[in-house]
């Protein structure tokens, strides 16, 4: 009797190591889909952060020119007015023609 309890519990220990093992060989499988995936995922959200790099460096872009268009029409718009307060000056005999050209830059 001894003999056949030796060998039913050799079964069973044995029963227990293939379970064991199929329990490792399923969580190594799963660690390495999970691994597999977060790569994934990685390289999806790195994509995601370059192209909103990407947008925001266009609309800084965008606001320079604006920037850029705003302060030339205003450097325009002083030169026309910085002409016209010349020229009504000159008019006004409170400066002289060459002193004139100076101020708008003619000279």
């Amino acid at each position: 009797m001894d003999k056949r309890l030796a060998e039913e519990r050799a079964y069973v220990e044995g029963r227990f190591e293939d379970l064991k093992r199929y329990v490792d060989k399923l969580f190594a499988d799963l660690k390495s889909y999970v691994d597999m995936r977060f790569e994934e995922e990685r390289r999806y959200v790195d994509g995601r952060f370059a192209d909103m790099k990407s947008h925001v460096d266009g609309k800084f872009a965008e606001l320079g020119a604006y920037v850029d268009r705003r302060f030339d029409r205003l450097l325009a718009g002083f030169s026309s007015y910085q002409e016209f307060f010349v020229e009504y000056l000159t008019a006004e005999g409170l400066i002289e023609r060459g002193g004139a050209d100076l101020l708008k830059g003619d000279g």
